[in-house]
């Protein structure tokens, strides 16, 4: 699956996290991941599962703060690692 078809199916799995006006667009424009109010711990959790769902892969803990980064970062990261899905 092409990069542009992975960034699409994460901007539409955040796009059911971030509630806030604006912020998917900020996300799309290279906006930190991890700097939404919308996204507490609970919905950080909730997201990373989803993807993992979504994409076959697992997402270290670790990782988190590098791979949630920016959408550029994720997408990059899925594109990687996803289990022959993304």
């Amino acid at each position: 699956m092409s990069t542009n078809n992975i960034r699409a199916r994460c901007l539409a799995i955040l796009g059911s996290f971030l509630v806030n006006p604006g912020e998917l667009e900020k996300v799309n424009q290279g906006a930190s991941l991890l700097d939404f109010s919308s996204l507490d711990s609970l919905s950080m959790v909730n997201l990373v599962v989803q993807l993992e769902i979504e994409f076959a892969v697992r997402l270290d803990a670790d990782e988190l703060d590098t791979v949630l980064a920016t959408l550029d970062s994720l997408t990059d990261y899925l594109e990687k690692n996803s289990g022959g899905q993304a």
